[in-house]
């Protein structure tokens, strides 16, 4: 018993790791750009960096614009992959509770909590491509809305076949930017994924502390207290259903 509690210990500071990677991932602004000038003697602008790949020049609408909403399939599928993560911690928080035989209210957390039923939905989505609607609210992602409100002059490429897009702005500055739940036919926002799936992950952190998940005194898992204190201190999430 000793061994299978303490592989489902470093399994479950595993994935409390890889969640907290993908929250700061998704809440960290556009901050790579690439200079270039269009002739000599022109003033520089900026290709916006999506990812590591070099500028691909793209054929398609060029629009001037203070904001734009497209989609992004790598920053979508990094949303529901986070929701992924959150709730797959249930099946980890079970196995730990059943293996140290403590008493555990994993289910009834995940049932209450609306947040983590959202959750459910889009880890479904992600996984079978369909929503379950655990959560009654038949959540799906809506396009990323990148605000561009302070980079200059904004040059939108965009090819509706392939999806690739070209953003070319005057002043390199962060972009942040935000994906919203949608009901299924995009009537109601919900509200800003990353911010639900939070507040979902969040209810996990006390029956964590119950089950004592993180009560081994070695410099992993203090270093992953560290990491969590600040959240515990935001108070606990809500149980109603996300705006």
């Amino acid at each position: 018993m000793l061994a299978d509690s303490n592989e489902i210990a470093g399994q479950i500071r595993q994935e409390l790791r890889g969640v907290l990677r993908l929250w700061k991932d998704l809440r960290t602004p556009i901050e790579r750009f690439e200079p270039f000038r269009a002739t000599p003697g022109d003033p520089y602008r900026y290709y916006v960096q999506f990812d590591v790949r070099p500028r691909r020049r793209i054929k398609g609408l060029q629009i001037g614009l203070k904001s734009l909403s497209v989609p992004d399939e790598r920053i979508q599928d990094q949303v529901l992959e986070f929701a992924k993560a959150v709730w797959q911690l249930k099946d980890r928080l079970r196995q730990w509770a059943k293996a140290v035989g403590a008493r555990s209210d994993v289910e009834v957390t995940a049932k209450k909590n609306t947040s983590l039923l959202v959750c459910s939905d889009l880890a479904n989505l992600k996984k079978h491509g369909r929503c379950e609607n655990r959560s009654g609210l038949n959540p799906h992602l809506g396009t990323v809305r990148f605000d561009t409100s302070e980079s200059g002059m904004v040059e939108f490429f965009y090819d509706g076949a392939t999806k690739e897009k070209e953003l070319i702005v005057s002043r390199p500055v962060p972009i942040p930017f935000r994906v919203d739940v949608k009901t299924h036919d995009g009537s109601d926002v919900l509200g800003d994924a990353v911010e639900i799936i939070a507040d979902a992950f969040k209810a996990w952190l006390p029956v964590i502390e119950e089950l004592g998940v993180l009560s081994a005194d070695d410099p992993e898992t203090r270093r992953l207290r560290e990491l969590l204190r600040p959240l515990e201190d935001e108070g606990q999430p809500s149980d109603r259903a996300p705006m």
